[in-house]
This record gives C-alpha cells, structure tokens and sequence, in this order.
C-alpha cells in the first residue's frame, strides 16, 4: 500500500468498545452475513441548514476549496469501532480468507476492511479496480486515500456498518484561488494551517458530495475559526496573510 492514514490514527490500545454485543454477533457465522458483500452503502451523517456551528478535526487538506474533518464528538464513538475493529480482524475476522479477499469478490463502490502498513485495520472504500491486483480505496473515517491489495483486505462485517462514514469533506466559505487553480506553495501553506487541528466551524451551505465516492454524502462550506486565548481567528485571514508573503 503506497499511502493512507499516517499520524492520526486513533490510539487503538485499551479501548473499550460498546457498540455491538459480541457474544451476539459471533452467533451469526459471518459467511453467512450476505449483507457484507453487497454493495449496500454505509450511514452517513446529514446536516441541517442554514447557518450551524460544529467542533471539527481537519484530517486532510489539499486546498482550501478541498479539505476533510471529523466531528469532535464523534471521536469517542469512531476510537470504538477502531478498537473492535483492531480485535476482531487479528482473530476471527480474517479466518473466513485467510490470504486476503478473493479477486472475485473485489467491486468498485464496495465497502471493506483495509489492513494498512501501519498495522491497524480501517473501513475502506473502493473507488477503482486497477487491474487484478490492485484497487483505489478511500479511506471513509479518515478522509485520506491509497492504493491496497486484494491480499490486504476482507470483508467488511455488519457489525462495523453501523456508524456513519467520519470523514466528511469540505470547503472554505469565500476564498477563491488568484489564478485557475491553487499553487503548490499555497496548497502546503493551507495544509500546514489546518491539517490535524481543532476548529470552530461555521457552516455557511452544503451540497452534494461528488468528490469522495460515498453514497448521499454531503459537502459542506464553511469558515475556520481558531478559538484561541487572546482571541478568534479567522482561518482564511491567516491563509491570506500567509498567502501574501509567499
């Protein structure tokens, strides 16, 4: 796997899952979960409109008109299923294909369970087949993308359906690049204000979501607000000011 989810992974170690019963889903053998295999699209979150305000982590940025983030009080929920996740993979979850999925089984648009170099188990979605060995995937909780083998995947079992798609993409309210399209300078400025930090999020709008491939997901448009000590401040002042010494 080439690229994925580095540095903000949650920390998987002793955390206590409480989202499903497992001596409940362990009655069920999972190849008979038919629900697994099927191209049946995760939850994901929906907004209210018109103007709201959200706790955010930024997990990715590209550009300002490109960026993805996690909602703060989610974190717990989505560190749960991480957790259980983690357990269930190392033992049974992987006894059903030993050597990793099938070639037969792996579909565009299908949801898995993707093991990345980092050693941790992540919900995946597969954007693009490359080949027979190779296949696109999106990495729904966390907003990032790479490249996996057939041999890195399994399915993914209904009791990690449950919970909403986490890694919601975005874009900032009013700020337009000077030219067609962002420079590189600008695109690592904007990541280095924003990637991995805590926001106070002003929702201006949403649309649909046309970029990430999951299904009814939402695009929202919004301002950054640091909420700092001496003061709020505004994500895209920052970017500008920072823009204009480049």
């Amino acid at each position: 796997m080439t690229c994925g989810p580095k540095g903000d992974g949650p920390d998987v170690a002793g955390t206590a899952s409480q989202l499903s019963d497992p001596k409940e889903d362990l009655m069920v053998p999972p190849m008979l979960d038919e629900e697994s295999f099927k191209a049946k699209p995760l939850p994901v979150l929906q907004f209210r409109t018109p103007v709201f305000f959200l706790d955010v982590k930024v997990t990715d940025a590209a550009n300002p008109q490109s960026f993805t983030f996690q909602l703060v009080d989610k974190r717990a929920e989505l560190e749960a299923l991480m957790s259980e996740m983690q357990s269930y993979y190392a033992a049974e979850g992987s006894s059903t294909f030993p050597r990793g999925l099938p070639e037969a089984l792996l579909r565009k648009g299908h949801y898995y369970a993707g093991y990345h170099s980092d050693k941790i188990w992540y919900r995946v979605l597969v954007q693009k087949v490359q080949g027979p060995l190779m296949a696109s995937v999106y990495f729904v909780d966390y907003g990032l993308y790479g490249m996996m083998l057939p041999s890195e995947l399994q399915p993914l079992w209904q009791r990690f359906r449950r919970l909403p798609v986490q890694a919601i993409h975005a874009s900032l309210a009013g700020v337009e690049p000077l030219h067609e399209e962002w420079t590189p300078k600008e695109c690592i400025t904007f990541r280095e204000i924003v990637n991995g930090k805590i926001f106070l999020a002003r929702v201006r709008g949403k649309r649909p979501d046309t970029t990430t491939g999951v299904h009814d997901a939402e695009h929202l448009v919004m301002n950054l607000v640091d909420t700092a000590p001496e003061g709020d401040i505004l994500v895209e002042e920052v970017f500008a000011e920072r823009c204009a010494l480049l």
